[in-house]
């Protein structure tokens, strides 16, 4: 069987997507005996020695992947087509078996003020008429299963789960190079650390103002930001600049991927409160490194970290602040949260996402 696997994520850069497009187009050829062309739009160090297949660039986003692509991918004689983010080539007459990944539901579950409200729309609009004409969709979690089928409507048969994981480079460092990095960035010697994009879905001003809650119990505790400005970012900065205790948080911008795993070494916990999430990658990265995570008992997060992480509600500042205080004052609870975190992140491997994605194909062909 000859696959086509888009994977523009990675050329763009992406974080979360592209970090999922590069897992599995990395394990996908060592379980599956089919011919698998990676399908994208630019030049990228990664398709060195792989099958590719480059498709023009010019013109509109959505007339380039509606109506060009689907003729290139006949051309090709693709049996079946994998699109590994929400906007498929679908709407065009393509004579191959089609699947879909849809990481998460966030456009349809969370209040619009979370998302820009051009991403909010493209997906309200295009999504469910995707979907609908895909033999399959994968996802990255069972809750986001169980999103999917009762938002979209979907048959479950239809639906499949296909967990992420984290890369092999992310595991616990030696304290010379958590020493250099701590050097290269300032950073004080204990710190909470937040990984991800600074967005509104992140709840970040409700993290720094637990954080300011939390500050006079917790001794010399500091609090790293670590991600790219992504949309509505300015009440986070402006939160910062306003807090009482802004001398303690820093601001990284988004730091190098190789430095990440050093980074989740250094801190004392992770802190993700996010409000909804797919899948949470950074609590499961961290976990790899051997880092305490505190995190929110919301959407996929307590299916990813089990009983290996402490858990709260996200909306709850109080409750919040009070986590805070418990994970930097109980070296007791972070050494067990490091013990159950290792253990736990070995049940996720690019190797099993790859298994699941095969066996999702099978599905599709079946059906």
């Amino acid at each position: 069987m000859k696959i086509g696997l888009i994977t523009d994520s990675i050329d763009d850069g992406s974080a979360g997507v592209g970090t999922y497009a590069r897992g599995l187009a990395s394990a996908l050829p060592e379980v599956s005996s089919s011919n698998i062309t990676f399908v994208h739009r630019r030049e990228h160090e990664f398709y060195r020695g792989r099958p590719e297949l480059v498709f023009p660039s010019w013109g509109s986003k959505f007339a380039r992947k509606q109506i060009l692509l689907p003729h290139v991918l006949n051309a090709a004689g693709f049996d079946l087509v994998h699109e590994t983010f929400h906007f498929p080539p679908f709407f065009g007459r393509g004579r191959f078996f089609k699947v879909m990944t849809i990481h998460d539901m966030t456009p349809f579950v969370l209040p619009r003020q979370t998302m820009d409200v051009r991403n909010w729309l493209w997906h309200r609009l295009l999504v469910p008429p995707l979907a609908r004409r895909a033999d399959h969709v994968l996802t990255d979690s069972d809750h986001s299963r169980q999103d999917i089928i009762r938002v979209l409507g979907l048959p479950p048969e239809r639906v499949s789960v296909a967990h992420l994981a984290a890369d092999s480079s992310f595991h616990p460092r030696c304290p010379e190079e958590v020493d250099r990095l701590r050097a290269r960035y300032q950073l004080p010697e204990r710190f909470l650390l937040f990984v991800g994009t600074i967005e509104p879905r992140k709840n970040l001003v409700r993290l720094i103002r637990a954080y300011e809650r939390a500050s006079a119990r917790i001794g010399d505790v500091g609090l790293v930001l670590a991600g790219g400005l992504g949309w509505r970012y300015r009440p986070v900065l402006r939160a910062v600049r306003r807090s009482p205790v802004r001398e303690r948080i820093r601001l990284l911008g988004r730091v190098p991927e190789e430095e990440l795993p050093v980074l989740y070494s250094a801190a004392l916990a992770l802190v993700f409160p996010s409000l909804y999430e797919g899948f949470g990658l950074p609590p499961l990265e961290s976990m790899q490194c051997g880092c305490p995570v505190l995190t929110s008992n919301n959407s996929s997060l307590p299916e990813v970290v089990g009983d290996a992480a402490l858990t709260v509600d996200a909306r709850d500042e109080t409750g919040l602040a009070l986590a805070i205080e418990r994970i930097c004052n109980d070296e007791t609870l972070r050494a067990a949260l490091r013990e159950k975190g290792v253990r736990r992140a070995e049940r996720f491997t690019w190797r099993r996402c790859a298994e699941a994605t095969v066996a999702a194909y099978e599905r599709a062909l079946a059906a």
